[in-house]
């Protein structure tokens, strides 16, 4: 999402072109070395031209530059670029990790997965932007030293993306502390680490030092979806995301007060260090020999994929409560030349409909359609469209206010989340508000709960992120005319395993349920049920109860959505069908 994006998707507008209503943030960017990576130049520009922040470079135990390098990165050839990342790829490696190998064989990645943005292009102090200060620190600088350095630039926070040492850096009267990053629960191996053990996601935390005697704040944990295919990708994805992860929870610090902020994570913890993947010793040739092997066979497993379309059909089964398993229900199939997903169910006067998206292999584009379902069975009547858009339409979410039933279907493709009232049932719909612009967000659900109004989104909210990367909660007194307030711990989820919505939130036996999506090894692969156990303006947790595996039938690949109304659960399956998609 872009700057402008993200500010119609806060409380309090920032706009370079207007004024700020709080004071901007000053962050002390701590590097070690005159060099660093693509990933932490996006970070520091990208702070840079936010008037919510007030940004400030530390070189510490470097030689202070009294002229740029003559040779800034966007002035070298593409051969000395090269050798650029030669010689980065060299210095990075790990003691006893085949040096040589993995040298050659990063290359031969990054060759045959190169049309992904590279993170690891070397920077050089020089390609700073002029407007950004920059300050020279000797290594032995001593504590009075920062402090009297946080106190003449007035910084809140002390960001250290590489190699940070925390304990350095406390006692500095920073109200936001140390930031840094933790990859691999703190293993210390390469970032391949994931691929090489074939764990599915690849873990981050972003932690906020304040000074505790019970250790660091633990502002978010980031897990993404392996990239198998490519340990180069995958590593050049997860510093990108990281990177995304720092800024998203910058802006969230930015626009609360800090005593707020950190009462949002005031009770987190780091995961569980006992998940860390682990590897087999990479000392040896033969440990790389397997790799290249894994890596060949899942490219032909692509290959494969690519002979085949995704095939969505929709199930219903007679459950009043969160079923045990999914074994007792029944498929409708949809009509040659489509796919049925997402669906969402209301029952009126005994009938149940059923609205989901009724996905055209011919056109590629999805409509929201209709049909009611016969009682105990699922005979249903023709279906019909009752909402077309220039763009895709999916997730037609359903909830009724004020005796009328509302939907908000996913329209990401339109940067917006709409909110239109059924006119005449089931097939005149009206626009009532535009809830949010200039956004792109999936699968929006909104309840009322505790007096105030509730909306879940997934949001893209940085280059090379998915709807899958994160939950947003946003929070209004009024549906129709109140300001949609930026819950302050947002992201609360983002791990790829829970964070995409997957139906309706709803409530049983007082407790709240959200049902989500695992898309950790592929779209729509597995459906989880999550269980609220805190949320309020400033605080959210919830705890995993139940996962539904696409294991209830022969040939299923995923399952997605998840919904229930008047004694009816109703989901919906992937399967992989040959040759190419209908049309």
């Amino acid at each position: 999402m872009s700057e402008q994006s993200e500010q119609s998707a806060q409380a309090i507008d920032h706009s370079k072109n207007g004024a700020s209503v709080r004071k901007p943030l000053h962050i002390g960017i701590i590097l070690h070395d005159t060099r660093w990576q693509q990933w932490i130049s996006y970070l520091i520009d990208s702070l840079n031209q936010d008037i919510r922040f007030q940004v400030l470079v530390l070189f510490e135990g470097t030689a202070e530059q009294t002229k740029p390098l003559e040779n800034a990165s966007q002035n070298r050839s593409a051969i000395q670029r090269r050798l650029d990342k030669i010689s980065h790829l060299v210095m990075s490696q790990p003691k006893g990790s085949g040096g040589l190998f993995r040298l050659l064989f990063s290359l031969w990645d990054e060759r045959n997965h190169g049309s992904h943005r590279d993170a690891q292009i070397i920077q050089h102090q020089s390609t700073l932007s002029s407007d950004i200060a920059q300050i020279h620190i000797p290594e032995t600088a001593s504590p009075q030293f920062w402090r009297d350095l946080v106190t003449q630039h007035q910084l809140n926070l002390l960001l250290e993306p590489e190699s940070p040492n925390r304990n350095r850096h406390q006692n500095l009267g920073l109200s936001l502390g140390h930031w840094s990053i933790q990859f691999n629960y703190g293993y210390p191996i390469s970032l391949y680490c994931p691929v090489l053990s074939k764990t599915p996601v690849s873990h981050t935390d972003l932690l906020m030092d304040i000074g505790l005697t019970t250790g660091p704040l633990h502002l978010l944990s980031l897990d993404i979806a392996t990239h198998f295919q490519s340990p180069w990708q995958n590593e050049s994805r997860w510093l990108y995301h990281a990177t995304g992860m720092i800024i998203q929870k910058l802006r969230s610090a930015a626009q609360i007060d800090t005593a707020e902020f950190i009462n949002a994570h005031s009770d987190a913890t780091l995961s569980d260090n006992t998940q860390r993947p682990t590897v087999p010793s990479v000392e040896r040739l033969t440990w790389y020999s397997r790799m290249m092997g894994f890596f060949l066979a899942n490219q032909r497993v692509q290959r494969n994929r690519r002979h085949h379309y995704e095939h969505w059909s929709l199930w219903i089964g007679h459950e009043e409560r969160i079923p045990d398993d999914l074994s007792q229900f029944s498929e409708i199939m949809p009509p040659a030349g489509h796919f049925w997903a997402d669906p969402f169910v209301i029952e009126k006067h005994g009938v149940h409909h059923l609205f989901f998206e009724d996905y055209d292999y011919a056109t590629k584009k999805g409509v929201i359609s209709y049909i009611q379902l016969e009682k105990k069975s699922i005979e249903h009547s023709t279906p019909i469209t009752v909402m077309e858009s220039e763009h895709h339409l999916s997730f037609p979410f359903l909830f009724n206010h004020n005796n009328a039933l509302h939907m908000v279907p996913e329209c990401s493709a339109s940067g917006r989340i709409e909110l239109y009232r059924c006119t005449h049932f089931p097939n005149e719909w009206t626009l009532q508000r535009v809830l949010m612009d200039n956004v792109s967000a999936a699968d929006t659900v909104l309840f009322f709960h505790e007096s105030r109004w509730w909306l879940f989104t997934n949001l893209e909210v940085y280059p090379d992120a998915y709807h899958q990367d994160g939950l947003f909660i946003y929070h209004a007194d009024d549906l129709m005319y109140g300001t949609w307030q930026a819950h302050p711990a947002n992201p609360v989820v983002s791990d790829v395993r829970f964070a995409r919505g997957a139906g309706s939130i709803f409530e049983q036996d007082g407790t709240l349920y959200r049902p989500s999506q695992d898309n950790s090894e592929t779209y729509g692969g597995a459906l989880n049920i999550q269980k609220i156990i805190e949320l309020s303006p400033t605080r959210y947790r919830e705890q995993h109860v139940k996962r539904f595996a696409p294991d209830w039938h022969v040939g299923l690949a995923g399952v997605h959505t998840y919904n229930q109304a008047g004694g009816l659960t109703v989901i919906d399956s992937k399967q992989y069908k040959k040759n190419k998609a209908p049309v």
